[in-house]
């Protein structure tokens, strides 16, 4: 019969169920996965408003001096009571199971909190609906907002200015004086890439460095069976043939016991060859993304800081982008601010809620390189300064490090107006890296461009056509490039480039006021600016597009949401390394259709699920075993009985189990007929209990079948 809820009942709660919120965080700063609070004491029922609904909690305090006597509560089902008060005080509930609610203590359950209202939910990219977000507490990336570099500082001494040359002067294209050309093609740095298989691919795009010596260990540590390299890869296969069929069906679905037919609600495939429910529920319980212990401050992002570093520095190590790259935003879907930290709205996104990240894609190969969370409100003011921090210009430091992988290599980056800002870019051409963004009046122009006098030097052109200005500050040159559309001037700002015409076939056209069509070749920058702009957005939409991995692992722990995120890039990048390096020879060939994200799922979901570590490890366990009855068979005749060790609930046939309630728990000897309750054990058996008297019969019982079999 379980403990019931009292006054004077003594009770442990999970952390994350906790309230008020603001006590809780300043005494638990960063709480771990699972992490419970123990020996909290039962003082009274009452009702509370939690998650914006009154519902009924139980009022705990605690001896323990961190708590300084404050009383928390907790919804009363969250209450798990480990030893009950006064018969007197037990609470009488005459409430159904439902009105009740479900225990709800599993991390990896499937809701994520308290979710968005439905007139924020549909919130667009508008002045009016942005103030509704702003004025109802949440933090918004509005694409008006001037970058804080470009605000005019009235208050100091802007220092010097830009000089600018004369309109047409068009000058040499400095990427061409060092002999940059735009034939440089991705690559992968690892030799033998091509005969990898699709799981050596898996293995080379994810850092499996990190999952063997950080997620594996830390992860086996809430485990009774270790999680093995190859179970790992099984696990995320699963994850992945989940994915595909998900639009119908819910996760736990796949190991449905129902028959599968036509009208059934369950899908016609099972999981449970692969692997049993429990065990894929135990290893998403038990992920954990970082070895470190939390830091004295408030982190909210300490448990993923290690992985997003490691998948940054394994894709500098395999992958070379080519000549050009773009660098923009994505976004991790996330309904509730409540549970994410860095939680942000990004309006003018397909999803506008969840986690951004600044990102940097190859746009020849669509392959994603490198990301960056933003932390806004959430970043704890204590934590050392990353790389290139420049505190007078953070666009700077951001962009140095999202480009570090192409440093010196001349290579082109395109952006967009929210990091158009001049000494960014002079600061990226000095280390090798050439740029070009677009310019747009954010409230105000950026700093050094005066765009209202770039248009007015187009007033009596034709449409299409194109100029630019040089100009120079601290002794490095940069350009403006205008092209005049027919409603407005489009400018970009570039530290290359000159107003020779794209060496392509392809054509830009417009329409004209009478209706008429224009037609005209774009100049080299902004024609490489078209190729690039959109590969962020493309990876994005690949990744994004339903059923997606993100949105089938639904989970209310927000590092299992970040390790999701970092899996489906991975996926896209596979699925287009595999377009850019081998698909893109075959396209020519009759009869060829080129493969799905749909279907390229699948092929990879089957290379992980079957995968040939899995196959090694099952091998070596298999001759391990056969070595263990050899030696058992050898060591029939010794005998000795042992004490297990404290708290020892069973053996699951490599150690004891350790998760009993008491710390000397005593078990019923399994001989026939003996009803004594003991902890001891021979060494010949571990997982079956024996008393001593019951022992000497068992040892001289197997020394005597020895002696006559010989």
């Amino acid at each position: 019969m379980p403990l019931r809820r009292g006054i004077g009942a003594k009770c442990s709660v999970l952390v994350k169920f906790l309230h008020p919120n603001k006590l809780v965080k300043d005494v638990i700063k960063n709480p771990t996965k699972g992490q419970k609070e123990f020996d909290l004491i039962i003082v009274r029922r009452d009702e509370k408003v939690v998650n914006r609904r009154k519902q009924t909690v139980v009022v705990l305090r605690s001896d323990d001096t961190k708590w300084r006597n404050e009383e928390v509560y907790c919804c009363e089902r969250y209450a798990t009571v480990l030893k009950e008060g006064d018969v007197a005080d037990i609470f009488t509930d005459t409430r159904s199971a439902n009105e009740r609610g479900s225990t709800g203590n599993d991390p990896s359950a499937e809701f994520e909190g308290v979710p968005v209202p439905d007139n924020v939910r549909h919130s667009t990219s508008n002045r009016e609906d942005i103030i509704n977000l702003r004025n109802q507490g949440f933090e918004v990336d509005d694409d008006n907002d001037p970058v804080a570099e470009n605000i005019p500082d009235t208050s100091v001494d802007v220092g010097d200015k830009p000089v600018y040359k004369d309109w047409g002067c068009n000058g040499i294209d400095p990427r061409k004086v060092d002999g940059c050309d735009t034939n440089r093609q991705a690559k992968i740095k690892k030799s033998g890439s091509q005969q990898l298989t699709f799981t050596g691919w898996f293995l080379l795009f994810f850092p499996s460095d990190y999952v063997t010596d950080i997620i594996l260990p830390n992860t086996n540590k809430s485990l009774d069976i270790k999680l093995s390299l190859g179970e790992f890869l099984r696990y995320v296969g699963i994850w992945l043939f989940i994915t595909n069929h998900s639009l119908k069906h819910r996760v736990r679905d796949f190991w449905s016991k129902e028959t599968p037919s036509r009208f059934s609600s369950t899908p016609a495939y099972r999981c449970d060859d692969w692997m049993s429910h429990r065990r894929f529920k135990e290893i998403t319980k038990a992920l954990t993304f970082t070895g470190d212990n939390p830091p004295t401050y408030k982190d909210p992002f300490h448990e993923v800081r290690g992985l997003i570093k490691a998948w940054n520095a394994n894709m500098t190590e395999v992958f070379q982008p080519s000549w050009l790259s773009c660098l923009d935003e994505s976004i991790s879907i996330w309904f509730s601010k409540f549970t994410c930290p860095g939680w942000m709205c990004v309006p003018r996104k397909p999803h506008p809620f969840g986690n951004e990240y600044h990102s940097i894609c190859c746009a020849n190969s669509k392959i994603m390189y490198q990301i960056e969370l933003v932390e806004g409100k959430d970043e704890p003011k204590e934590k050392p300064d990353p790389e290139f921090f420049d505190k007078k210009s953070p666009t700077t430091g951001l962009l140095l490090r999202l480009c570090k992988p192409i440093f010196g290599h001349g290579m082109i980056v395109a952006l967009d107006s929210g990091f158009c800002v001049l000494k960014s870019l002079l600061r990226l051409k000095e280390l090798g890296v050439y740029a070009i963004a677009t310019i747009k009046k954010r409230r105000y122009w950026p700093w050094g461009v005066d765009g209202d006098a770039l248009a007015s030097h187009f007033l009596t052109s034709a449409v299409g056509d194109s100029d630019l200005i040089m100009g120079s500050y601290n002794s490095v040159d940069f350009k403006l490039i205008c092209l005049n559309e027919p409603k407005y001037v489009s400018k970009y700002m570039a530290t290359f480039g000159s107003l020779a015409l794209a060496n392509t076939e392809s054509e830009e056209f417009r329409i004209l006021q009478d209706g008429s069509k224009k037609k005209f070749k774009l100049v080299e920058p902004l024609f490489f600016h078209k190729m690039a702009k959109h590969c962020v957005d493309d990876h994005n939409h690949l990744r994004q597009q339903l059923p997606a991995l993100e949105t089938t692992w639904k989970t209310s722990w927000w590092p299992n949401r970040v390790f999701a995120f970092l899996l489906a890039i991975t996926e896209i990048n596979i699925f287009c390394a595999y377009k850019y390096f081998f698909w893109s020879h075959t396209k020519d060939q009759e009869g060829y259709e080129e493969p799905t994200v749909f279907s390229f799922r699948n092929i990879l979901a089957e290379a992980l699920i079957n995968n040939e570590i899995l196959e090694k490890e099952k091998a070596a366990g298999d001759n391990i075993k056969r070595a263990s009855k050899r030696l058992k068979k050898q060591a029939v005749e010794e005998h000795k009985l042992f004490t297990a060790p404290p708290y020892a609930k069973y053996f699951n046939g490599r150690n004891f189990v350790c998760k009993a309630v008491k710390k000397y728990q005593q078990y019923v000897c399994r001989s026939k007929g003996c009803k004594t309750y003991i902890r001891t054990y021979c060494v010949c058996s571990p997982g079956v209990w024996v008393c001593q008297e019951c022992f000497v019969r068992h040892a001289n019982g197997l020394a005597m079948q020895s002696s006559e079999s010989t």
